[in-house]
């Protein structure tokens, strides 16, 4: 007799059951993990842009007027999440040109930027900050929420929150051109 028994397809079907059952969740906890992930790389994407643009003196998206700036935008309470733009000069005017915003997706947010100084640690916690790549060496300006910002800033830090998977993920970006995932 060839073929299967009731029997035998019945423990099959079982046997794909069970496994299904335990795969979906981690399926989808893989899936929720890799939207944070995205986030992420999503970021250190936009600010090694602006600060290889400011670098390489790219022109304004206008393609007429240089720039005296590229700039990342960080904003906990929107949901804009980022935003990449270039600081405009036009005769004497200046002007500011956002470039590319990426929307933050459903659960994660910028909960929190810290603005560090290497010798006393962090001296500004806020909400937003402005981290502008200048055109002369591998210097930046920051603003921030919080207070008016020194001169002597070392570091930017990002909090990304991934509500759905209860994960942070921090973002740095040091004076010297340093930006890495911590």
């Amino acid at each position: 007799m060839k073929g299967f028994s009731l029997v035998e397809i019945l423990i099959v079907i079982g046997i794909m059951a069970i496994v299904t059952v335990v795969a979906i969740p981690n399926l989808k906890r893989f899936n929720e993990d890799q939207v944070g992930t995205n986030v992420v790389f999503n970021l250190l994407e936009a600010a090694r842009k602006a600060q290889a643009n400011s670098q390489s003196k790219v022109q304004c998206p206008n393609g007429k007027d240089p720039t005296e700036y590229w700039y990342l935008s960080a904003d906990a309470s929107s949901a804009e999440g980022f935003t990449v733009g270039a600081g405009c000069v036009d005769g004497s005017s200046r002007f500011e040109s956002v470039t590319n915003k990426t929307p933050l997706p459903s659960g994660i947010t910028v909960s929190q930027v810290d603005i560090l100084d290497f010798t006393r640690g962090v001296i500004c916690t806020g909400t937003t900050a402005k981290i502008q790549f200048l055109n002369v060496g591998n210097q930046f300006a920051v603003s921030n929420s919080c207070a008016p910002v020194p001169e002597n800033v070392g570091a930017v830090k990002v909090y990304l929150h991934n509500a759905t998977t209860s994960t942070d993920t921090t973002v740095v970006i040091e004076r010297g051109g340093s930006i890495y995932k911590q």
